[in-house]
């Protein structure tokens, strides 16, 4: 009989593909909130001593499985008020003495787990996985159970707000879900100033870099309209880096996220004008300004290749471009790009010292 149930079973699951195949895809559903009102509704009817868990997880998997047959994941970025709204929500409705969210630019927002580990498993960045079904990308470590549960959890919080169905009736895609990713602590960085005895600023839109300076105990300004598009404030950059020299600063960074995300997006023309952009509207500003001091030096570089082709981070030697007023020095090649910078020979490992050879005399 045990046999014949487990054939019944078999053949009532290639049943059901059949029927997940033949149904038509919707672009704004969500796999995690149909999963969890499939299995909330399922366990309504659960009687006897098999354990709910493991039906729970048995489902999670058929429902996982049938979505990789039809549905993948999609992503856009929201205007960050928007997002205000949103996360204000997610901490009335998640918030505890265990978690904190916390609204950010674009989709980067925050979580903070009180008392919590960065023994998570693979909680995968949304942008590796643009395009793809989610289910296989979805930790199974015991200890992300809590956030797992959260992210399916929060498409029946979001689904109906009012900034999602205006977004729909727009035609855009809705922030249906949180997605977890990017686990770390606080870490435990020497002060900028007395590693390399300058005193420095970060200009980001990019919360992860404007917290990287504030633990360096470098200055972080805020500039109105820095999205981290390229529909940022431009100018609003340069100036907000002028802005920190004639305030004492001796060293800017100066952070544009713009080409980077336009490689998430699969925007070529994009990522292209964002570079161009960078020409036109901040190195401008710059240079009329530093070209007013006695002595300077700028380094130009991407901090890692984000290609179209695979919508990723790659780990491959960026180019990087150093000039000294003053001192120019002929580097052999005619323009920078990974090409012509690997002709050179220059080749700086580990990537981290070259904050240091930019800074010695």
């Amino acid at each position: 009989q045990i046999d014949e149930i487990d054939l019944k079973l078999y053949n009532l699951l290639i049943h059901r593909t059949e029927l997940v195949e033949r149904q038509p895809v919707n672009p704004v559903e969500n796999t995690l909130g149909k999963e969890a009102a499939a299995i909330k509704n399922l366990l309504k009817f659960h009687r006897g001593n098999f354990p709910r868990y493991v039906i729970a997880k048995i489902w999670r998997e058929i429902l996982s499985a049938s979505a990789c047959l039809r549905e993948k994941l999609k992503f856009s970025v929201f205007e960050t008020d928007s997002c205000d709204d949103l996360i204000n929500i997610v901490q009335e409705h998640f918030g505890s003495s265990e978690f904190d969210f916390y609204s950010g630019v674009a989709y980067r927002h925050c979580l903070i787990v009180h008392n919590g580990t960065t023994d998570l498993g693979k909680m995968t960045p949304p942008h590796d996985i643009s395009g793809r079904v989610i289910g296989e990308y979805l930790s199974t470590s015991p200890n992300a159970e809590k956030l797992i549960a959260m992210m399916r959890e929060s498409y029946d919080l979001l689904k109906d707000h009012p900034v999602n169905k205006k977004r729909i009736a727009e035609g855009k895609l809705p922030a249906n879900s949180i997605w977890l990713w990017g686990e770390g602590s606080r870490p435990a960085l020497p002060s900028f100033e007395e590693k390399f005895g300058v005193k420095g600023s970060i200009v980001s839109a990019v919360d992860l870099l404007k917290g990287i300076g504030i633990c360096a105990g470098m200055n972080t300004p805020e500039v109105e309209g820095a999205t981290g598009y390229i529909d940022t404030n431009f100018e609003g950059k340069a100036n907000a880096a002028i802005d920190e020299w004639r305030k004492g600063q001796d060293l800017v960074y100066i952070h544009v996220e713009a080409p980077d995300e336009c490689g998430h997006r699969n925007e070529p023309e994009n990522k292209v004008k964002a570079i161009e952009l960078i020409d036109s509207r901040i190195m401008p500003i710059i240079l009329d300004y530093l070209n007013t001091q006695d002595d300077y030096k700028v380094m130009v570089l991407p901090d890692h290749p984000t290609p179209i082709s695979t919508r990723t981070h790659a780990s491959d030697p960026v180019p990087y471009l150093i000039y000294r007023k003053g001192k120019e020095l002929d580097s052999g090649v005619a323009s920078i790009n990974e090409k012509t910078a690997s002709e050179t020979g220059n080749f700086v490992d580990p990537g981290f010292d070259l904050m240091g050879h930019f800074l010695k005399d």
